[in-house]
């Protein structure tokens, strides 16, 4: 363990050189980094690469932070994990280096969101005015931007439907400008269309990351054929008793899982669910991923 900090080092170290290679442009150009001009299955290897690398790094994350981190390491690590969100594919891809990260990334991602870029991507859509100059070639803008904000955009809820609908339709107009069927200029109009779908999708599903916990906890106990009138109740008190007594890294410890895991099935016990061992697997991955 001793060796583990250096380790974590190393690792940020040799993710840096992925990331930041063309700063100060930051995030657009690590993007940049990553493309291969014309060539989709080059490009397609370097972003693997660099996430089967993110990956390594995020298992030592979850390990030694706090512990052994620093102000610093974080920030290069939220840039990061910016940079692997960005290329993430829609759909498809290595399930293995595309996948929901440690709870402790996650925690450290909603308490530091980028409500700046969140937000530029609203700003732009709604303005008409730069819209036109944009469409017109008046007001030069990068449209790997774009691109970039909306997979990020998309990806903060990637088994919603309209949201996959929307990555297949990056795909393809991606693919499109890749072989110059599409200027610089058609490829903003796609790309502003598709993020104002975004922004429209969002505001339709707008939902605290407290009510989508629930909201998958009810359709875990809806599928497995619990009463109606039973599963809003059980719901509230997995989130209440399970949000009071879980702690940062209880999955990586066996006090934690064993402390979660007596909860949750008094609860099933509770309500006479005990005996569905499918139905208590099921709740468990969920709460051990998500809480």
């Amino acid at each position: 363990m001793l060796e583990s900090p250096r380790k974590l080092e190393v690792h940020l170290q040799i993710e840096h050189k992925w990331g930041k290679r063309r700063e100060p442009k930051g995030l657009d150009a690590a993007q940049e980094c990553l493309e291969v001009t014309n060539d989709t299955p080059r490009t397609l290897l370097r972003k693997e690469s660099f996430a089967t690398d993110f990956i390594i790094l995020n298992k030592f994350w979850e390990i030694l932070h706090p512990r052994y981190t620093n102000p610093q390491m974080v920030k290069d690590y939220k840039f990061l994990y910016q940079i692997y969100t960005s290329i993430a594919p829609s759909k498809g891809g290595n399930v293995r280096i595309w996948k929901k990260l440690g709870p402790k990334t996650e925690k450290l991602i909603q308490e530091n969101i980028d409500v700046t870029l969140r937000d530029d991507l609203e700003v732009l859509v709604m303005d008409e005015e730069v819209i036109r100059k944009i469409k017109e070639g008046l007001q030069p803008y990068n449209p790997r931007s774009i691109e970039i904000k909306i997979t990020r955009r998309i990806n903060q809820d990637r088994n919603n439907p309209k949201f996959i609908a929307i990555g297949e339709k990056l795909e393809q107009l991606r693919e499109k400008y890749n072989q110059k069927l599409i200027d610089n200029k058609e490829y903003l109009k796609g790309l502003i269309d598709l993020a104002r779908s975004v922004i429209a999708i969002e505001k339709e599903t707008k939902t605290t990351p407290e009510e989508n916990k629930k909201n998958a906890l009810t359709r875990i106990f809806e599928k497995a054929n619990t009463p109606s009138k039973e599963i809003e109740k059980i719901v509230e008190e997995i989130d209440r008793i399970i949000t009071k007594e879980r702690y940062d890294g209880w999955q990586n410890t066996s006090h934690g899982t064993k402390l979660i895991q007596q909860k949750l099935y008094r609860i099933l016990y509770d309500h006479k669910l005990s005996d569905d061992e499918e139905l208590f697997e099921k709740a468990y991955n969920y709460i051990k991923e998500h809480y």
